[in-house]
């Protein structure tokens, strides 16, 4: 289950996600993206330094997550992933469509 905390400042809106994030956690984490988008936040910089799982599914969630940012003309990050999260984003294929550090 994700655990998440949500911090702004005047540049960017961080997502700090913590636990898994899988199939199960999809309404969670609309919802969140969906309050994001509409307290008009347009740079997201997502903190999975304290995620401990993810799966295909949970990287599809953070797909549409960028694309929403991005469709909104603002920018979206990863950071603070960790090996295996890097790893896996490359087996997926996603590293390649999203900013990981």
């Amino acid at each position: 289950m994700v655990d998440y905390k949500i911090t702004t400042t005047k540049a960017f809106t961080v997502l700090y996600l913590s636990g898994s994030l899988s199939h199960p956690d999809h309404a969670t984490f609309a919802k969140i993206i969906t309050e994001i988008a509409h307290g008009g936040d347009r740079h997201v910089i997502l903190d999975v330094g304290h995620l401990t799982y993810i799966d295909a599914s949970g990287f599809g969630m953070l797909i549409v997550a960028q694309e929403v940012t991005t469709k909104n003309g603002g920018e979206f990050r990863i950071r603070h992933a960790s090996a295996q999260f890097k790893e896996l984003g490359e087996r997926i294929h996603t590293s390649q469509i999203m900013k990981i550090s």
